[in-house]
């Protein structure tokens, strides 16, 4: 297995394991990092910007009308089971529109929430967390989750995912993919860092 194919494995995602401590191994870790260490931190760190789209979705989802369109989406998940629920959130979500932050926002930094990512398309990070967020609101866990921000070694580009174990199988949601990608069999994409609302997780030294 290529070396950036096993660091993206070594993203793990096993729920029930002890939460790891500030410097030790990422929580729920169950197997070993091989290649890139990876250090998880409960600290803000990166995750601000979690915490502040976070809030905005919060508030926008209480407004009467985006409340009746994600109650209708949330309830076409429910009855399904996980990998099911993951291919019909990403179909969902990877038919808006990429179009660059800075064109909708006037800045290149900004994290839409769902909502917005429906009206006016998206970034990666953006369809990443629509994801996180419609698959958390149909009973998803949290700790079976991670947004991962990595460089992509076709382009030398900066992208965002989310990464999602399944019964031991960590799955990739990418809106530059139309279906769902098993992590090993992805040797492109060179992970920096991922979170949760549990904290961050970063790779390298």
């Amino acid at each position: 297995m290529p070396p950036r194919v096993r660091a993206l494995v070594a993203i793990t995602l096993i729920a029930g394991a002890a939460p790891a401590k500030a410097g030790q191994g990422p929580a729920n870790d169950a197997r070993p990092l091989v290649g890139i260490p990876a250090t998880f931190s409960p600290t803000q760190g990166p995750t601000f910007q979690l915490r502040a789209v976070m809030a905005r979705y919060r508030a926008a989802r209480a407004e009467p009308g985006n409340r009746a369109v994600w109650e209708h989406l949330v309830e076409q998940l429910k009855p399904l089971d996980l990998r099911a629920k993951l291919q019909r959130v990403n179909g969902m979500m990877n038919s808006y529109p990429y179009v660059l932050s800075v064109r909708n926002w006037g800045r290149p930094d900004y994290w839409e929430t769902p909502f917005e990512l429906m009206r006016a398309g998206g970034q990666c990070q953006d369809f990443a967390l629509a994801k996180y967020l419609l698959l958390r609101a149909s009973g998803v866990a949290d700790d079976l989750m991670r947004l991962v921000f990595v460089r992509d070694a076709r382009d030398d580009l900066g992208h965002a995912i989310l990464v999602v174990d399944v019964s031991g199988e960590l799955l990739v949601l990418d809106n530059q993919s139309a279906g769902i990608l098993s992590a090993d069999r992805i040797d492109y994409y060179r992970p920096n860092y991922a979170m949760n609302q549990s904290g961050w997780w970063h790779y390298g030294e």
